[in-house]
């Protein structure tokens, strides 16, 4: 589908959770190696239609003592439920959007805490659903990435947790190469 992510040093973008530290919003993206502890993998239930595992990273970060995202893939979606342990009182959730592939311009639209991706034939939808208030925002700058350039689509959430999902889709039939 239509997003990616961005090296460390061009703008430490992925899907998923920031939180609001001194110093502005800090991500499990931004993190080097010597800022996460350790991290456990977990998988809890494993069938052909649906596996679902946890990841805990424990961080060396003030105020923030672990992350915890809990993942369910099935054929059709991943839903996550990520989780902040530690003193902080609000989140910002993160979905990067891949804004332009060198070629084309992807159509971007959000809908409170729905947003939609749509480039070359495949749509990715990105729905908060643990806060239907929340309002999803692009904002509004370009990250180059190997696929072309990232927008972030993201929102603000009161508390340490959120859950989110990823729906990607085939909206058309694949253009054929050119030879």
């Amino acid at each position: 589908g239509p997003s990616d992510s961005t090296p460390i040093k061009d703008g430490a973008l992925a899907t998923g959770i920031a939180w609001l530290a001194k110093e502005g919003w800090r991500s499990l993206a931004e993190m080097t190696g010597d800022k996460i502890k350790g991290a456990k993998f977990t998988v809890t239930e494993s069938k052909t239609n649906l596996v679902k595992f946890a990841v805990r990273y424990e961080l060396d970060e003030p105020g923030v003592t672990a992350v915890i995202e809990n993942y369910e893939v099935t054929p059709d979606q991943i839903r996550v439920a990520a989780e902040v342990q530690g003193d902080v009182s609000k989140i910002k959730v993160r979905f990067p959007a891949l804004a332009f592939d060198g070629e084309n311009a992807a159509q971007i639209s959000i809908n409170g805490a729905q947003a939609s991706v749509a480039l070359a034939g495949s749509r990715q939808t990105f729905t908060v659903e643990s806060d239907a208030g929340i309002h999803l925002q692009r904002n509004g700058q370009w990250i180059s990435s190997r696929n072309g350039f990232l927008e972030a689509i993201e929102g603000e959430i009161s508390g340490q947790r959120v859950v989110y999902t990823l729906r990607p889709e085939m909206v058309a039939a694949p253009l054929p190469k050119k030879k």
